[in-house]
């Protein structure tokens, strides 16, 4: 995931929903009042001001709950920031969560899932912070391993370089895996080389959805079940980063279509998670 969360915050007091929504009230405003004047005279401005008071009160309280709504989500991320940082054995920073990460929220429930699943082999599409803290886990369990594909050999050999400096590289391994044309899904669509599979020598007990980019083209994290469904193990489970997004959503409802068996999970992070439980014995308790 390489996307700014918050692209309209930078050297602005309001952003620019906010802006065009005091301009609308100003422009309304103007065009009521002079038209009541033209029509009425000055007994216009009256009711012009009553209609403004009721429209400037209306931005105050849709403020006020999106103001609200941001407190909420960012106490969210700081309990899970805090549950990330007692259950990583490390003193070492993370890489930014801003960036080409998943959210706290969305990490801390990748850590549940660990620690509960326990699993053998990891498959994480797309490197990041996400690398580091499932490698965490694994070295704090004692066992188990992570393969994680990137297709961007810069960003793949930052995340090399931050699992060697946690001492990581023996738990985790990324592979450059350049983007290439695949047949999939009745169409054509561009996804990981599948030669890096290769590395893929057991079962995959859980599946880390967070790539490729979206910038790619349309649904362009489809591929992923289509052509590793068979790479599965029985119980696997599938973790969907971003799936609040209308691709992501559609992405999960056509797998649901095209592979029935598989118990889907709404988890409430701030960029949306699922999971998708394979059919097995064991469940996702998170």
């Amino acid at each position: 995931m390489r996307v700014s969360r918050n692209p309209n915050s930078a050297g602005s007091l309001l952003k620019t929903g906010e802006r065009r929504a005091v301009a609308g009230v100003a422009v309304l405003f103007t065009l009521l009042y002079g038209t009541g004047w033209w029509a009425v005279g000055p007994v216009a401005t009256v009711p012009a001001l009553g209609i403004l008071l009721a429209l400037l009160a209306a931005l105050v309280l849709a403020g006020t709950r999106r103001l609200r709504g941001a407190l909420d989500e960012h106490l969210q991320q700081t309990q899970s920031l805090l549950y990330l940082q007692r259950h990583l054995d490390t003193d070492l920073p993370l890489p930014a969560f801003d960036r080409g990460a998943l959210f706290p929220d969305a990490a801390a429930t990748l850590v549940g899932l660990i620690q509960t699943r326990r699993p053998r082999l990891i498959l994480e599409l797309g490197s990041g912070a996400s690398t580091l803290i499932a490698a965490h886990c694994l070295r704090r369990q004692g066992q188990g391993r992570l393969i994680s594909l990137e297709h961007d050999p810069d960003f793949g050999a930052i995340t090399r370089d931050n699992l060697a400096r946690h001492r990581l590289q023996d738990l985790a391994r990324v592979v450059d895996a350049p983007l290439e044309s695949v047949a999939v899904g009745g169409g054509t669509s561009r996804w990981y080389d599948r030669r890096s599979l290769a590395s893929v020598d057991a079962p995959v007990d859980l599946l880390l959805v967070d790539g490729p980019p979206r910038r790619i083209q349309p649904l362009a994290r489809y591929p992923a079940l289509p052509l590793l469904i068979d790479r599965l193990a029985a119980d696997a489970v599938i973790l969907v980063d971003d799936a609040n997004r209308a691709d992501e959503r559609e992405m999960v409802a056509r797998w649901c279509r095209e592979f029935p068996g598989f118990r889907v999970t709404h988890i409430a992070t701030g960029e949306g998670t699922v999971l998708m439980q394979r059919s097995g014995d064991r469940s996702p308790n998170v």
